[in-house]
This record gives structure tokens, C-alpha cells and sequence, in this order.
């Protein structure tokens, strides 16, 4: 995915100083992914709770008639519902934290390259880092864009 990403945005160059800037800044990112990936896999399995509800009431519940029978497996399920919302929130603050990150990293390294660029040639400084700002700008467009 990465690589595909430095294709997409033509940042894969065959500069070995710069590498693949993408690639590089989502593999340091990596360990955040495969939380993510986990808590998702918890979060999908934690959406068969209304199943096995139905499957506990109509097998235990309706052949026994009892009270206690319905609200021992409706505790479990507003457990489970309650769990499955507190990792939903952890997810959804850890992609945000990721997003930011990655953002960060990609402004900050635009600007060290638009400064060393414009280090080299002191009259177009200015120029070289607003052209550096409308990259990253088109970037994040590509990347962020909604289909």
C-alpha cells in the first residue's frame, strides 16, 4: 500500500537520499496500524452480541419463562455493548492521532526540504517553499479526498 501510495503521488524517486517518503513515514507509523487492526478485529467480533442475545433468549428464555433467565443474558449484552463503544472510542481517537502525526511529519519534512532547497539558491527561498506548501497541499487532497 505504501509504495502504491509513492507511485500515486510521484514522490518515488530514484534519489536514495529521499527514498520513499511515504512509505517511510507510514512505516514508522506501523505499530499504530496493527493496534488498529486488532481493536477493529475485537470490535467486529464483539457484533455477533445481538445473535447470541436472540439465540439465549429464544433457547433458554421462552422454554424456561423465567425472569431471571432474560436478564442474566441482557447484563452480558449491555456489557458487551458497552465495551464494544469504549473500543470504538479508542479507535477513533488512536486514528486521529495517527492522521495528525502523519500530517505533521509530511509539513515538517516539506518545510526542511523547501529550506534546504531554498539554501542553495537565496533568492527564490520564498517561492521554493510556497511551491513546497501547494505540493503538500495537492497531496493531502489526493490522499484525504473523499470518493
Amino acid at each position: 500500500m505504501a509504495g502504491l501510495l509513492d507511485r500515486l503521488s510521484r514522490t518515488n524517486r530514484a534519489d536514495p537520499v529521499r527514498g520513499k517518503p511515504l512509505s517511510d513515514l507510514l512505516l514508522l507509523r506501523r505499530r499504530y496500524f496493527v493496534f488498529v487492526a486488532g481493536i477493529s478485529f475485537v470490535i467486529e467480533l464483539s457484533s455477533i452480541t445481538p445473535l447470541l442475545f436472540m439465540w439465549n433468549a429464544l433457547d433458554r428464555v421462552i422454554s424456561s419463562r423465567r425472569t431471571i433467565t432474560l436478564l442474566s443474558p441482557l447484563v452480558v449484552g449491555m456489557l458487551a455493548y458497552g465495551f464494544w463503544s469504549v473500543l470504538a472510542r479508542i479507535r477513533s481517537r488512536v486514528v486521529i492521532f495517527i492522521s495528525q502525526a502523519i500530517d505533521c511529519d509530511i509539513a515538517n519534512s516539506t518545510l526542511e526540504s523547501g529550506q534546504a532547497s531554498g539554501a542553495a539558491n537565496k533568492d527564490s527561498f520564498e517561492g521554493e517553499v510556497h511551491n513546497q506548501l501547494n505540493m503538500l497541499n495537492a497531496l493531502q487532497q489526493q490522499l484525504f479526498a473523499t470518493p
